[in-house]
């Protein structure tokens, strides 16, 4: 047997050792500073959004009425007439305020003009 002068096959060079990443390196995103910026602007317009939105239902709530039983608080005050008749004009809307000696309505006065002419007689 012959020998060539080479005692067998070339070692194979083994890439440099990488250390494994630290607790503190995993997750982390390049940049670290700039995505906890991101980070607390997002969780801030966010709070500024929950903050707006109550806000805006608290002041729409203030100024509208609703009722979850269909009642809703009123004054009604019943009113009377000294006289019975028919009516023949109404000067007031529903939900109308008047004041004390406002005219309501107008009873047809004919059938009393009737009886004062036959008590004249």
């Amino acid at each position: 047997m012959s020998s060539s002068g080479t005692s067998g096959p070339s070692p194979v060079p083994h890439p440099p050792s990488v250390p494994p990443p630290s607790s503190s390196q995993v997750g982390q995103t390049p940049g670290g500073w700039g995505s906890r910026l991101w980070r607390r602007g997002l969780l801030l317009l966010i709070t500024l959004a929950a903050i707006s939105g109550g806000i805006l239902w608290w002041w729409h709530s203030r100024v509208e009425v609703y009722t979850d039983n269909a009642y809703v608080v009123g004054n009604i005050t019943p009113i009377a007439s000294d006289i019975s008749g028919q009516v023949v004009a109404l000067f007031v809307d529903d939900n109308m305020i008047v004041q004390p000696g406002d005219p309501i309505a107008q009873i047809d006065p004919i059938p009393f003009q009737i009886q004062v002419d036959q008590a004249a007689v």
